[in-house]
């Protein structure tokens, strides 16, 4: 059985440290996740990469954020990867199995730009608004 994924890009304009921290920092990212698993960090190059993974009912996810300078600001791409992964119920997990196999799972999973949505916001606003917004 294979793998799927999904990958978002925007463009932003700022300060490349504020908006690496904004983009890869657990309280920040976290504002915007729908899903809170235990990440475990596999690579990381400051402002430029960080790659990690988690597990949640049968399957693995691999996160990887970039950023790269480009025409007026950053380019930042999220790059998801499924795949199937033991634990949880095994009834749970043959039927999220089926939904990766067919490709359904990361079309379900794409967020379509609402992590860099949230991300602008917090850039533009701050955290103290975005924050309470998110409550």
């Amino acid at each position: 059985m294979g793998y799927t994924s999904c990958s978002t890009t925007a463009l932003l304009a700022g300060n490349p440290r504020e908006i690496w921290e904004a983009f890869t920092h657990p309280a920040t990212s976290n504002l915007s996740a729908e899903h809170k698993v235990r990440w475990i960090i596999t690579n990381h190059a400051d402002q430029s990469i960080l790659e990690f993974r988690g597990k949640q009912t049968g399957v693995l996810q691999r996160v990887r954020p970039t950023m790269e300078p480009a025409d007026q600001g950053y380019r930042l791409t999220e790059t998801i990867s499924f795949s199937p992964a033991s634990g949880g119920k095994i009834g749970s997990s043959r039927f999220l199995w089926l939904l990766l196999s067919t490709g359904i799972f990361s079309k379900m999973s794409d967020g379509k730009g609402q992590t860099f949505d949230l991300l602008q916001d917090y850039l533009n606003n701050g955290a103290e608004k975005t924050a309470h917004e998110g409550s």
